[in-house]
């Protein structure tokens, strides 16, 4: 018996908050100790400790343990896209049995137009009802018909914003790309779209999370974390969509507090989105790594990137892959492995090489240049940087609101170092790449680490920008 509350114990200790605050609010009982057990579940998980307890019938805790997992399985969307192909397959190929039409007459009463697949839903029961109408199948059909006929303008509404979201999309990474300027009307119709309860749950969704993406492109971390609180609030909670899309919350969470330079919320968060293993946990674990190692826990950054290299390696996915090959070579430099990091790097500057630069050219260079700076290797760097064209890159690159002078810096010490420019240019060149960014106090402060890095290449000249630039000594993290 207390096997079994130690079972209960571990698995409530698996799930989320939401996901608590989820079943909670779904389990309707009278019996109170039923209540008992889901209020200190609720408090646990904000305790960060569970105690439950003992005196309460065990077989309570075993059937509430399944409950609770049948309740997040059926909310779960990626088990209700499968449910919806698997019976969409049964109509197209005319094997609907009467069993399967009370099933499918389950799901009707249960496809609501806030329902996160209702657009699925409704072009599957589409489907349904022209299957039925030909086979004079009428037991189910009235029903059918009514669910179309009362939900059809919710459908077109859903179709409409389908239409629109791609458009604003093509606009949003067009700005990130630096191909485009996206004007703020469009945040303001991405948000009236997830915040519109007319709309089914995948619409409203897309909607912010493009909406999120576009947040941190233009560095309104506080319009970010308002909506995302509000997201949790009224999404997550009541609807609970499933794992997948929490680890997305959680994985954009960790970005913004990186941003804020909350490392702590960060590093919670992250730890979050790894949860569970999806489609981009590959870009959650290298996210996760790099605000590890801001904190300095620089081995264990590296032990979580050692641990998914299988997924690395299969993953067709060439953004992810690009920027985990690039945060790699940074933790590498981390752990003072610089020739190793080096030697990683130029792997895969020779076979990878349209990949780099079609996707993650920025992060990468910046730490391959860094292993060089690092072993001193100036006539390299300069090589590299000519051949590629790094510098014309990195000016288009200036304009994100996120921009670090990490990369210009290296190469116009490179320059000095070689004797191309004078120590005179060489402060002018990084101050004029610097001084209007300080302003933004979490860049300021990356500054001024950037600033500790190099000083032992040229102590006094970087001395002499610091004073320039108006920054005190910063501890490196």
């Amino acid at each position: 018996m207390k096997l079994k509350l130690k079972i209960f114990t571990t698995y409530i200790s698996s799930l989320t908050q939401e996901e608590i605050e989820y079943v909670a609010q779904k389990v309707k009982t009278a019996d109170t100790d039923i209540q008992k057990i889901l209020l200190q579940a609720r408090q646990g998980v904000q305790q960060g400790y569970f105690s439950f307890d003992p005196a309460i019938d065990k077989r309570k805790y075993s059937l509430l343990k399944k409950k609770i997992e049948q309740i997040l399985l059926v909310s779960d969307i990626d088990h209700q896209i499968t449910e919806i192909h698997f019976f969409t397959e049964k109509i197209l190929k005319d094997d609907v049995t009467p069993i399967d039409e009370g099933k499918l007459l389950a799901l009707l009463a249960e496809a609501h137009p806030e329902t996160y697949y209702f657009r699925e839903y409704y072009r599957m029961f589409q489907k349904l009802r022209d299957f039925l109408l030909i086979r004079f199948r009428k037991k189910v059909l009235p029903e059918v018909e009514k669910y179309l006929k009362e939900f059809e303008s919710n459908y077109q509404l859903n179709i409409d914003v389908e239409t629109v979201l791609p458009q604003l999309t093509e606009k949003i990474i067009g700005e990130f790309e630096l191909k485009e300027v996206a004007d703020s009307s469009m945040a303001d119709t991405l948000l009236k779209i997830s915040q519109d309860h007319r709309l089914d749950g995948h619409n409203r969704y897309s909607a912010s999370v493009r909406l999120w993406f576009y947040y941190l492109n233009k560095g309104q971390y506080q319009q970010m974390l308002e909506h995302m609180e509000y997201f949790r609030e009224a999404f997550l909670i009541p609807y609970y969509p499933g794992r997948r899309v929490l680890s997305n919350y959680y994985a954009n969470r960790l970005l913004l507090h990186s941003r804020l330079n909350q490392i702590e919320e960060a590093l919670r968060y992250g730890w979050l989105s790894l949860k569970q293993k999806t489609s981009d946990y590959l870009f959650y674990v290298t996210n996760m790594s790099a605000v590890l190692s801001r904190a300095g826990r620089y081995q264990e950054a590296h032990k979580l990137m050692l641990s998914a290299f299988d997924e690395m390696r299969h993953t067709t996915q060439m953004y992810n892959k690009i920027s985990f090959i690039a945060q790699y070579i940074h933790i590498l430099i981390d752990l003072k492995r610089y020739k190793q990091a080096e030697e990683f790097a130029e792997n895969y500057l020779n076979t990878a090489i349209k990949e780099v630069m079609a996707t993650r050219w920025h992060l990468f260079f910046a730490g391959f240049f860094r292993a060089l700076v690092m072993q001193e290797k100036f006539g390299r760097l300069l090589y590299v940087v000519g051949k590629y064209k790094i510098k014309q890159l990195e000016a288009q690159y200036r304009q994100k609101p996120n921009y670090l002078p990490t990369m210009s810096w290296y190469i116009t010490l490179a320059e000095f170092m070689e004797g191309y420019i004078s120590e005179e240019k060489a402060l002018d060149a990084m101050e004029a790449a610097a001084s209007q960014l300080l302003d933004d106090p979490l860049r300021r402060q990356r500054i001024a680490q950037q600033c500790e890095v190099l000083e032992k290449f040229q102590p006094v000249m970087i001395s002499m920008l610091r004073n320039r630039l108006g920054l005190q000594k910063a501890t490196v993290t």
